[in-house]
């Protein structure tokens, strides 16, 4: 089965939820393997975290409307005759996404990479309870 963490952005909150539910160590959101890395949220790809004890491969991508791209990938997982056994796709939604997703506009000349990493971890430490919710459900 493969599982899909989905925020607005794929290199933020969908990556640390990814990396929680993977048990791994999220306290220094910078030693996260492409956090807050712009480049490869711009690809639109889906970021291959890791593999959890069940063999299930663990994934973040960012959208722009979460629901509607929730929606959009599961009508898609149907129409292609595939179950929820194959793919799950758990959405991420905390209070300050659609600022990080406006920063990640910001471009490198003017400062961005620090804007990228800065507010975006600021607004993560203060919505990780919330994170941890999400994915308890």
């Amino acid at each position: 089965m493969n599982i899909l963490f989905l925020g607005t952005s794929g290199v933020h909150q969908a990556l640390i939820a990814a990396n929680i539910y993977l048990k791994k160590p999220v306290t220094d959101f910078n030693s996260i393997p492409d956090f807050a890395n712009v480049v490869v949220e711009l690809s639109g790809f889906p970021i291959y975290v890791g593999e959890d004890k069940q063999g299930n491969q663990v994934y973040s991508l960012g959208a722009g409307d979460v629901e509607m791209a929730k929606k959009s990938i599961e009508d898609l997982r149907n129409v292609l005759g595939r179950s929820a056994n194959d793919l799950v796709v758990k959405s991420v939604s905390i209070k300050g996404e659609k600022l990080m997703a406006l920063l990640n506009h910001i471009p490198a000349s003017l400062g961005g990479r620090l804007w990228h990493r800065l507010i975006p971890a600021l607004i993560l430490k203060s919505q990780l309870k919330v994170i941890y919710r999400n994915i308890e459900q």
